[in-house]
């Protein structure tokens, strides 16, 4: 048989119209609803009466009333919530922009483009809410937890309950997982769960308000701040608050004992002080630091012949004291036995005599382990012996700069003493200010008087001591944002 040629059926394609629109984008205002757009999941035809969609004998199911309501200012109106009700029976269709479904990240936005043919317009329109709406049905009676919470503003046991279960699990998979910040910030917000349990009865409670209300030993914040302050234990050399004479204030017989009085050589310095020649050979050696050079003049003072030995007695004691502060913590930490028979270095390395180290008399050395380092045992002999801590360090700076102000009558440039201490004059004024002195800068015409140049940081300030003592007070955060002002 001979195959007849099949016939090739082609199907015509429609030719597809082309129209040239205008687009128009219609931003939305605010407090204008704009469109909304939702969708059913349950199949429900919200316009089954609009269209006659009804079987024979059936009720119409369609939409009876459409309502919508917005977030308060507060929330700056972004929450939406669209309730449709139905013209028959107990159901409700509620959607929501910022639960469930909605709560979830969405990469999409959303227009409703309206067409005009015969204009050849097109204008898109932003979605109410700027999310669809997912229409969950509601019974009418049922009190749901998320409509009951947004009724009464609480939170009910159940949700609690929830909340507390989510914190645990939250933690037990961030203690699994997490690192140590996650871990510490699901621990606090398990802690900032309040229980029910944990407040006790309300009764009892204001009745504890009541009593501590009518309690006279509780205390104003000012009664806290002046008990603060009187109680607080300062790391200052011995002081007399009601002194009324700087002098007064730190007894040079408290800050200097008689014993090291008596010990402390004048003799050189009181030559050098009188002779051109023993004076350069003073400077030459090399033994004094410039501090104590530079006040050479204070104790040749005419007709003062007691205030220039107590004077000499101070420079040659701020001598061995900063001499002391340069000591290496290698040569401190093997200290030999004091003569006031305190062990030094108990058996860990080579003991050194730091009397004959550092050419102090034997009594101040003494004095200054004793006052201003500690003693530490170790089997390690890289750690036993005599240590300086932070206050050991900043009350031997606290001598230092009270016999420096001593020395130039309790009025001192603070320049000279932040060299020899090698620290700047930021790092020199808080120790002052702990000392109850008054740092002030020096005005143009007192450098120009005392000859020093405005550029150079020496004669810049001046430390006083003003009486009575006055040290640094204890305030709140708000007093002190009051006085930054």
């Amino acid at each position: 048989m001979e195959e007849k040629p099949r016939k090739e059926h082609r199907k015509k394609k429609k030719r597809r119209e082309t129209v040239e629109v205008k687009m128009d984008y219609v931003p939305g205002k605010e407090g204008d609803f704009r469109p909304f757009v939702s969708y059913f999941p349950t199949g429900f035809d919200p316009v089954a009466k609009s269209e006659g969609v009804v079987a024979a004998g059936e009720e119409s199911t369609g939409l009876a009333d459409i309502r919508v309501y917005r977030g308060s200012d507060r929330l700056k109106a972004k929450q939406h919530q669209l309730v449709m009700a139905t013209s028959q029976g107990q159901v409700d269709f509620v959607g929501m922009n910022y639960t469930g479904e909605a709560a979830a990240w969405q990469p999409c936005s959303y227009v409703i483009g309206v067409f005009d043919k015969e204009k050849g317009s097109l204008k898109l329109v932003p979605l109410g809410g700027e999310k669809i709406f997912r229409m969950e049905p509601r019974i009418r009676g049922v009190n749901y937890d998320q409509d009951a919470k947004a009724a009464t503003g609480d939170d009910t046991p159940h949700e609690v309950q929830t909340r507390e279960m989510g914190l645990l699990k939250r933690r037990q998979l961030t203690e699994t997982f997490g690192n140590q910040k996650s871990r510490s910030q699901a621990l606090q917000a398990e802690r900032g769960v309040v229980k029910e349990e944990a407040l006790g009865d309300a009764e009892e409670i204001e009745t504890l308000f009541q009593e501590a209300g009518q309690n006279d030993a509780l205390l104003t914040t000012d009664q806290v701040l002046q008990q603060a302050n009187m109680s607080l234990s300062r790391n200052v050399p011995p002081h007399d608050v009601t002194a009324t004479t700087p002098e007064g204030a730190y007894p040079l017989d408290r800050l200097i004992m008689q014993e090291e009085w008596k010990a402390l050589d004048v003799k050189e310095i009181k030559m050098a002080a009188k002779k051109s020649s023993a004076e350069e050979a003073l400077r030459q050696s090399d033994t004094y630091p410039n501090f104590v050079l530079s006040r050479l003049q204070r104790i040749r003072v005419e007709g003062d012949k007691e205030g220039n030995k107590k004077r000499a007695h101070i420079l040659v004691y701020l001598r061995h004291l900063l001499t002391f502060n340069n000591a290496s913590a290698s040569l401190i930490r093997k200290a030999a036995v004091d003569p006031l028979g305190n062990p030094g270095l108990s058996g860990h390395g080579k003991p050194v005599d730091l009397a004959d180290e550092l050419s102090i008399p034997g009594v101040v050395v003494a004095r200054f382990l004793k006052q201003f380092t500690s003693e530490t045992f170790s089997t390690d002999d890289r750690f036993g012996g005599r240590q300086r801590g932070k206050d050991h360090r900043d009350l031997l700076v606290s001598y230092v700069l009270l016999l420096g102000l001593a020395v130039d009558d309790f009025q001192t440039d603070p320049f000279d003493l932040a060299v020899e201490l090698k620290m700047t004059l930021s790092e020199l004024r808080p120790h002052y200010r702990e000392l109850g002195c008054k740092f002030e800068r020096c005005s143009a015409g007192e450098r120009q008087e005392l000859g020093d140049s405005i550029q150079n940081m020496q004669g810049k300030w001046k430390v006083t001591l003003p009486v009575p003592l006055q040290f640094p007070q204890v305030v709140t955060s708000r007093a002190r944002s009051r006085r930054g002002r």
